[in-house]
């Protein structure tokens, strides 16, 4: 996003959870503040209110009518059983756009019938149950009470199969429909001033009839396999679904296409042959599609399948501490421990303060301490357990690490820290000695030596390990000379009888 209005609302809204890209909700944005017509704006499906507060915010700034958002707020599935209107409200809240924004609970369908003819909507928004009779029956309800030449605006649009095949639908049956704007998996379209044509579901059903005519003829083109293909993996006929997609990808391969093959295997529990098709797939507009799908999967405890969506999600965005966390748990659940205390540790090292996520890590690794009692997982173990400030385990489990491995340097440098941590400056200077034994030139090592040794009031031999980590820096990895400072000046606030001497090395 190139321009600074763009990158303020971005950083307001960002942090709100939901599957609407930020360029999306720019555009969304910005026809709510300048789109065409009188009225009001629709939004089905608001989940969390991600996209609900970008068309609240054209609407606000540009003085124009409220954004009424419609959703059961409990998800459009029997997996899907929770209740997001509490956070809704608080992010609408905290938004500061409440006055820009009505709430309407209930379906879609439910909504549209008490709606009043008078209360016209110059843009309406469908995001919410994508399948494509849902899709269907959202627009057929709706679409009445648009303003002529007012802008319907679709999302997850060649992501989701449903919705994606009755947009196409609309606009086959609908030539003088024009596309008016398109990011990510959103489109806008413009209705014409006579109304649009609803496709009949006889009509469809016809055309897919004939369809397998032509695909048993081998006759069929790349739009008819994707079209009977999509159906026929909404009416869960996997097998038949996949060798439409198949078909299609050899006829025109592309990443829609892929996209789809992929969700197809996943969902016949091929998940080996799904990863084929994601690889080098690295495509950023991706990730908000692998995230519905990694939650769906998860939600169903279908954590192989989960597996495979966060570790696309990984390939994309590495650093998604809860992409590594949510990975961690579905490896877990499948008895790969050694994995998903790997990834509890990408995700601790990520984000080391949240408390749940060291709990969590803490009973991953002391099943694999259970299962593999290696000096690794000792060592791990005893990482998460100073992260939570309990030194006396922590002090146990590097010891084991220790005795199993006693040749590890940092084995003894987290020993030591976790000493030094506990307040006991007499073992952690026995522990940053031990390991100077192994490693002499390591300027950490003798920077936090000088630090503890300070702390026992011998301030010469403090402020020569100090000197020895300055000397060695340049010629060594470790810390940058700020972190000898700041250990200084630690020591420095710690011993105020011999702030001159200390001054005198921070002058340096």
């Amino acid at each position: 996003m190139d321009n600074e209005e763009g990158r303020r609302l971005v950083q307001r809204f960002k942090d709100i959870r939901g599957y609407l890209g930020l360029d999306e909700g720019y555009m969304l944005y910005c026809w709510a503040k300048e789109g065409p017509g009188e009225g009001v704006i629709v939004e089905l499906g608001s989940f969390m209110g991600r996209s609900t507060c970008w068309l609240a915010e054209g609407s606000r700034v540009a003085n124009r009518g409220k954004v009424f958002a419609c959703d059961n707020f409990r998800g459009y599935s029997e997996e899907q059983n929770w209740d997001t209107l509490p956070q809704f409200r608080a992010n609408i809240e905290q938004a500061g756009l409440s006055d820009w924004v009505d709430v309407r609970v209930g379906t879609s369908e439910n909504i549209g019938r008490s709606w009043q003819q008078s209360q016209r909507i110059r843009l309406l928004f469908i995001d919410a149950d994508h399948s494509y009779e849902a899709s269907r029956l959202d627009f057929i309800t709706w679409f009445p009470y648009v303003e002529p030449g007012g802008i319907v605006a679709f999302h997850d649009i060649g992501y989701l199969l449903g919705c994606s095949r009755f947009y196409n639908d609309l606009l086959r049956f609908n030539p003088e429909i024009e596309e008016v704007g398109s990011v990510g998996s959103l489109r806008l379209v413009r209705l014409p001033s006579s109304g649009a044509h609803v496709p009949s579901l006889e009509s469809i059903t016809e055309e897919l009839d004939r369809y397998q005519q032509l695909l048993e003829g081998d006759v069929l083109d790349v739009g008819g396999l994707i079209q009977l293909g999509t159906f026929r993996f909404e009416q869960m006929q996997l097998e038949g679904a996949e060798r439409c997609y198949r078909r299609a990808m050899a006829l025109s391969p592309s990443e829609p296409i892929r996209n789809n093959l992929a969700l197809i295997l996943v969902k016949s529990g091929k998940v080996d042959e799904a990863v084929s098709c994601y690889d080098g797939h690295t495509d950023p507009r991706w990730v908000n599609f692998q995230q519905g799908q990694a939650l769906d999967e998860y939600s169903q405890a279908h954590y192989d399948r989960a597996e495979f969506w966060y570790r696309r999600i990984l390939d994309v965005t590495p650093n998604s501490v809860l992409a590594c966390n949510n990975l961690a748990v579905a490896l877990g659940k499948q008895g790969k421990i050694k994995e998903a205390a790997e990834y509890y540790g990408r995700a601790i090292s990520l984000d080391p303060g949240t408390t749940s996520l060291q709990v969590s890590a803490e009973m991953c690794y002391r099943q694999l301490v259970e299962q593999v009692p290696s000096a690794e997982t000792f060592n791990n173990l005893a990482m998460v357990l100073v992260n939570q400030d309990r030194f006396e385990e922590a002090i146990g489990y590097y010891t084991k690490a220790i005795g199993l491995d006693p040749q590890r340097l940092d084995y003894h440098f987290n020993l030591a820290s976790a000493y030094h941590r506990r307040g006991d400056y007499g073992q952690a200077e026995v522990c940053y000695r031990r390991a100077l034994t192994m490693v002499t030139n390591s300027p950490v090592v003798w920077c936090r030596l000088g630090f503890v040794v300070g702390l026992q009031g011998r301030i010469d031999e403090a402020l020569e390990c100090f000197q020895r980590a300055i000397v060695l820096q340049p010629a060594a990895a470790g810390p940058s000379s700020d972190e000898v400072v700041v250990y200084l000046s630690h020591l420095r606030s710690r011993l105020q009888g011999q702030m001159g001497r200390i001054d005198a090395m921070l002058s340096r």
